[in-house]
């Protein structure tokens, strides 16, 4: 059976055609581009899994196709177009850019009126399409595959355990449950000065509307020289972000609400914060809220020096993101949430072996354990984690790695 590639452009997804669709077309001269699905007969198609329909799977099916979706969603989700399709279940094949859950009910927190971390179940999907995910996976039709990075992870020198920081380098994004790890972690003296969150972009004005900072806080930026102090220079009470609830308090319980929100909101969180954990340097919470972007080079060398890397993001979301390879080239041992046990990945990781978890619950209660690992561990779990990154992430001549290329044509 032949394999097609359907890519059409405009491209759906850049991180598809660029790091999966471009690589396989250039390794594997076997492989043809389409432009049509009406011309994919007795044949093996890769296609992203947003060009799907019910009516597509059907139609490559009766024409007696295999069908590859690969699916590219920022979470260990199905995409859209094919979630709630009758035929799901004929996909031959879906490679998920993420891990994949083995069970249906996980724990994850939310924050009361006193801010204590309160811990719940959240269900990743309905029972009767868990039955359906569940046989899928069972049957060899989902398939892991990892969240490489877009660019090559420029190389440093390793540095001995003796030479590293005993902190945690935490950056991204501004994701609430992020910055409330990034609190914690101050708290226990664990956070490394260089952490940051990244919300320059928000106050930028071409920005999309439905994530543009409000009037206030970006004029503000523009008059402190692009910095968000926590002293504003403006009435902080008529910040748009988030909206109060109807008691006339802000809303914790759902802290999803409060991703990618103005500083004025994560200040305000922090506050919060100290009426029950005791105070914290604003100084300190006002560096992480006005991170700046680096170039890749920086970042690796930061790195480099650094025993922990460490991310807390949405639940089912990637888990090991292309920042998890980073961590691992560099030589650090990433700290993700307990949660990441509740999925399997390709290439193989595991807890203990190629990253270490901490609990959401009590208040983040183990953190400190990351100030008390010794060399020998350290040792035993980076190891592991960079053998993985150069046998699997690390590119080559093309931008996807050879051995994973193999694998998953041989999955095809």
């Amino acid at each position: 059976m032949n394999v097609v590639l359907y890519d059409p452009e405009p491209f759906r997804n850049d991180y598809f055609s660029i790091m999966f669709a471009r690589p396989l077309l250039a390794y594997q001269n076997g492989i043809r581009r389409i432009d049509s699905l009406d011309t994919a007969k007795d044949a093996s198609v890769l296609i992203l899994t947003d060009h799907l329909s019910e009516e597509r799977i059907q139609k490559l099916k009766n024409n007696n196709c295999r069908i590859i979706g690969f699916n590219v969603t920022d979470s260990s989700y199905f995409s859209e177009s094919i979630r709630h399709c009758p035929s799901l279940h004929l996909i031959d094949r879906i490679f998920m850019v993420s891990g994949i859950p083995i069970r249906n009910h996980c724990q994850d927190f939310r924050i009361t009126p006193d801010f204590e971390i309160e811990m719940f179940d959240y269900p990743f999907l309905p029972e009767h399409e868990w039955i359906v995910f569940q046989r899928m996976h069972k049957n060899g039709q989902l398939l892991s595959i990892p969240y490489v990075p877009w660019q090559p992870i420029p190389d440093y020198p390793w540095t001995p355990f003796s030479n590293r920081s005993q902190k945690v380098l935490l950056r991204g994004g501004g994701h609430s449950r992020r910055f409330i790890l990034g609190l914690f972690l101050m708290r226990a003296g664990l956070l490394d000065i260089n952490s940051g969150m990244m919300l320059g972009f928000y106050f930028d004005e071409n920005m999309n509307p439905a994530f543009k900072f409000c009037d206030n806080c970006r004029s503000d930026y523009r008059n402190r020289n692009k910095t968000a102090p926590y002293q504003p220079g403006h009435d902080a009470s008529h910040c748009t972000s988030p909206a109060y609830s109807g008691e006339g308090k802000w809303d914790l319980s759902n802290l999803g609400f409060w991703n990618n929100r103005c500083p004025r909101s994560f200040y305000w969180m922090a506050e919060q914060f100290q009426k029950r954990y005791g105070p914290l340097d604003m100084v300190a919470v006002e560096t992480l809220l006005n991170g700046k972007w680096i170039h890749d080079n920086d970042h690796q060398k930061m790195l480099s020096r650094i025993l922990f890397t460490s991310d807390l993001k949405w639940i089912h979301s990637i888990y090991a993101p292309q920042r998890f390879w980073q961590g691992a080239a560099a030589g650090c041992i990433n700290i993700l949430p307990e949660r990441t046990n509740d999925q399997v990945f390709f290439p193989e990781i595991k807890d203990g072996e190629h990253f270490i978890t901490f609990r959401e619950e009590m208040d983040f209660i183990d953190l400190d354990f990351f100030g008390r690992v010794d060399e020998a561990l350290y040792s035993e779990v980076s190891g592991n984690a960079k053998r993985v990154y150069d046998q699997w992430i690390r590119p080559s001549t093309y931008a996807l790695n050879t051995n994973l290329m193999d694998h998953i044509l041989k999955m095809v």
